[in-house]
């Protein structure tokens, strides 16, 4: 699904991961939903592409719009190496809910405050909890094993 956009010839390594996840939101019960988003969330890893920024949504929220939008992005068909990765997040779009979602729940003091400094005239959100615990058991690339490669000639 995520290449909906890329070809098999553009990534003919990952041509398999690439193919739409059986079964739409609405025709999935909670237990199946839980099961197909872990294995696309996988699926996207294995191509070496990680999401983030996802605890304040539910399981079927986060299916719902991987499978409807996020997936459907058009993306430059590129090779992703075992020392680079790309990041998704729900909040990449740079709306104005996107950055109020951000600050409520994932920005740390300091960005809340720059950002009110920039912004005086905005209302910053109350800082809140996201209502899931999804992000640290997300799979994310591991940057320090390239390090210790060092570098490629």
């Amino acid at each position: 699904m995520f290449a909906g956009r890329l070809t098999e010839s553009q990534l003919p390594e990952n041509a398999e991961l690439c193919s739409a996840p059986a079964g739409a939101p609405e025709a999935l019960d909670d237990e199946q939903l839980a099961r197909k988003l872990g294995e696309l969330i996988q699926r996207l890893a294995l191509m070496r592409i990680f999401l983030d920024e996802t605890d304040h949504l539910s399981d079927r929220e986060l299916y719902t719009l991987l499978w409807s939008d996020m997936l459907h992005e058009e993306t430059k068909a590129v090779t992703l190496d075992e020392d680079s990765a790309c990041h998704m997040s729900p909040l990449g779009g740079c709306s104005e809910e996107d950055t109020q979602l951000y600050l409520k729940y994932y920005a740390d003091e300091e960005w809340r405050c720059d950002w009110q400094k920039q912004y005086p005239e905005e209302t910053l959100p109350d800082h809140e909890d996201p209502p899931y615990d999804r992000d640290r058991f997300l799979p994310q690339p591991d940057y320090d094993s390239a390090s210790e490669r060092g570098p490629v000639n």
